[in-house]
């Protein structure tokens, strides 16, 4: 993010898409957080309420590291919620659940924000008004429901990824036997594979003129989203 503003400079507009990327980010991790706060819950672990974090509040989820990922490259993560599996009911079933919680509810989200997005140009071509205030809230509400349906995307893909701490890493573990090398190997050295596949993409993406700028992840996420917000203007038209 602030990489792309040293290179592209400073505007009304890109004012408009900093404030609206930096709230889609807080919504984003907040709603991801919650899912697994939620089922956790369910599954009969309430860790996640007693230290306060089976909230919305996204300053409680907040990840310094995360944040500053979020900053400089447009991705990033939240402060893990705590759980105990030990409390599940079920253990490998809630561990699996609870892994699977926040990918789910990004998604979710990510549909939801891209019916919005639509409705919002529709209702805005329906206005036919000049107002420098209509036209500035257009702007930014169209600039909001977009980045919140592709970060929703990118959060979801990236969390897939079956590296510890990553949800994916433990939807992995949920799956497989206790104690095997692949699981062993992944938690031990998850953070420095990240860490490693950060760096890595972050150096070669500039190389790979097929993103067209763009990062690995966004255009992995941009084949779900075209199926996606295609579905919803088909949907928006008829209705």
């Amino acid at each position: 993010m602030l990489i792309q503003l040293a290179k592209n400079g400073i505007d009304g507009n890109t004012i408009i898409y900093v404030i609206a990327f930096l709230l889609a980010v807080l919504c984003c991790i907040s709603v991801h957080e919650y899912a697994h706060a939620y089922v956790a819950k369910k599954m009969g672990d309430d860790t996640a309420t007693r230290l306060g974090r089976f909230t919305l509040n996204p300053i409680a989820h907040l990840d310094l590291m995360g944040s500053l990922s979020f900053l400089l490259f447009g991705f990033g993560w939240a402060k893990p919620v705590p759980i105990n599996p030990t409390k599940f009911k079920e253990y490998r079933k809630g561990l699996f659940l609870v892994s699977i919680a926040g990918v789910v509810a990004n998604v979710f989200f990510a549909l939801f924000s891209a019916w919005l997005y639509i409705l919002v140009i529709k209702i805005f071509l329906s206005l036919s008004s000049d107002a420098q205030f209509v036209t500035f809230l257009s702007t930014f509400l169209q600039a909001f429901f977009y980045q919140l349906f592709y970060l929703n995307l990118e959060l979801a893909i990236f969390n897939l990824l079956p590296l510890a701490p990553l949800d994916g890493f433990n939807m992995l573990f949920a799956l497989t036997k206790e104690g095997n090398r692949v699981t062993n190997f992944l938690q031990k050295n998850g953070s420095t594979i990240l860490i490693g596949l950060l760096i890595v993409t972050a150096i070669i993406e500039p190389y790979l003129p097929f993103l067209a700028g763009n990062s690995i992840l966004s255009y992995i996420a941009n084949y779900l989203a075209i199926p996606m917000m295609r579905m919803w203007q088909i949907g928006i038209s008829v209705w």
